[in-house]
């Protein structure tokens, strides 16, 4: 294993190991045993460390994720359906949300926009004109 990319194949390995614990856990309070878990195993790997960074890193007792920062500007246009934290997947079909109107909230959420495209036509730009002026 090269050290320069240990730290990756290593933290793979260990994220599905822990994967597979995760998932064994079972019962009504499934989600708190999971909780415990990984609060034990990032205190654990804090202590290690001379890091006190790492000691506050433990995963909320209610399992709360945060998935939006609430700004009075941005409360008149819906938040994106597929965050950009996952991979997703749009297919065009019926259930899932279109390319343009997650791409439409996600530029209006935004505090900065960066486009990187190898070719660019006045239709692609069109689309979203409205959304990129009102940023701006």
């Amino acid at each position: 294993m090269d050290p320069a990319e240990s730290h990756f194949v290593l933290s793979q390995y260990v994220g599905q190991f822990l994967n597979g614990v995760l998932k064994e856990i079972s019962g009504r309070d499934k989600l708190e045993k999971q909780i415990a878990v990984c609060n034990r195993l990032i205190k654990s790997v804090s202590a290690s460390l001379d890091n006190s960074a790492v000691e506050g890193a433990t995963v909320n007792s209610r399992g709360n994720r945060l998935l939006q920062i609430i700004n009075p500007i941005f409360t008149r246009h819906p938040k994106p359906e597929t965050p950009l934290s996952v991979c997703s997947l749009l297919t065009a079909t019926s259930g899932d949300p279109s390319l343009v109107s997650q791409l439409k909230q996600e530029i209006l959420h935004a505090d900065q926009i960066d486009i990187l495209v190898s070719f660019i036509k006045w239709s692609g730009i069109r689309i979203i004109k409205d959304e990129l002026e009102e940023f701006a």
